[in-house]
């Protein structure tokens, strides 16, 4: 789900979703709407009065659900008045552009989609013989890695914003994938690994990521560098079938999609002749969910009217 985008899952009964930027802005829609927020964070329990407050604004026939990442996060949420319900924000990633390419050759023990921040723990991939850490910085154009985190002065990063052709080329010339924040939301990156097939080096954490983990393809390490190096080392030793573990993750997936659309029926009022029908509809084909995607500021001119 991009920043600043709405995807409308129904329109009549109109019904939408949307993540970063959104929030605090489509409830200034005339007509009647139900708006399943996608909250990207981790929710803390001393933050909940933000949601109170800026869900005031969705009364009467302008309708807010929110959907967390970690099902304690929503039932916090209904002990202050708030509906919601646990719906990780990765089972909208795309299976189709996600997968794995066997064409690629390996150049890389691991890959690490990291922010140039404290809390991705970078200094925990350090004893990584090769990595690739796709990076950012948020207001800034180019990146550092070298300089901001002198520990990983041996990885290859990108300086500057890369296409979404080449982070997925960088998985796929990858063995594992690396998660290794304390907290966050739900981590995209994760999901994104565990579609084109690596398996994941994860280490305790809080936001969401561990719903589609499993002893099958994933391994809970401490958060120190040779704990994170020697697991990283297993896996290149012993490679799991990428097909295996992309199969395994896209069950799990099914599962939450035909949740998501109960949901959209029994709390929403959207009349669909099969679950499975509006899953296909939802997230198939080359483009997913991106199929019903809106820009923001399109969406609130075009639904405005009363």
């Amino acid at each position: 789900m991009k920043a600043n985008t709405v995807y409308l899952l129904s329109r009549d009964p109109l019904v939408f979703t949307g993540g970063f930027g959104t929030f605090l802005h489509v409830h200034a829609i005339g007509r009647p709407f139900t708006f399943l927020y996608h909250n990207m964070g981790w929710i803390r329990p001393r933050n909940l009065w933000r949601y109170v407050k800026n869900a005031i604004p969705y009364r009467g026939n302008k309708r807010l659900i929110v959907m967390t990442n970690e099902p304690s996060e929503a039932r916090w949420l209904r002990l202050v008045g708030l509906e919601a319900y646990a719906s990780s924000h990765n089972l909208h990633v795309c299976e189709s552009w996600f997968r794995p390419n066997v064409s690629v050759g390996k150049r890389y023990d691991a890959v690490y989609v990291a922010q140039l921040e404290p809390f991705k723990r970078l200094h925990l991939a350090e004893g990584v013989r090769s990595i690739y850490v796709v990076t950012y910085k948020n207001g800034h154009d180019t990146f550092d890695l070298h300089a901001y985190e002198p520990r990983l002065q041996h990885a290859e990063f990108n300086r500057v914003f890369i296409a979404p052709e080449q982070v997925r080329e960088i998985y796929n010339a990858a063995r594992v994938g690396l998660a290794l924040s304390p907290r966050e939301g739900a981590m995209f990156a994760s999901m994104e690994y565990l579609m084109c097939g690596l398996p994941v080096v994860t280490t305790p954490n809080r936001g969401g990521r561990n719903r589609y983990f499993t002893p099958r393809n994933s391994r809970l390490v401490d958060p120190r560098p040779d704990a994170v190096a020697a697991a990283v080392a297993e896996y290149v030793a012993a490679p799991p079938d990428p097909f295996v573990i992309r199969d395994e993750v896209l069950e799990l997936v099914r599962r939450d999609r035909l949740a998501y659309v109960q949901i959209l029926v029994e709390r929403c009022g959207v009349a669909v002749s099969s679950l499975e029908g509006e899953v296909e509809r939802l997230w198939g084909g080359d483009r997913g969910i991106a199929s019903h995607a809106m820009p923001l500021q399109d969406f609130l001119t075009r639904f405005s009217d009363g």
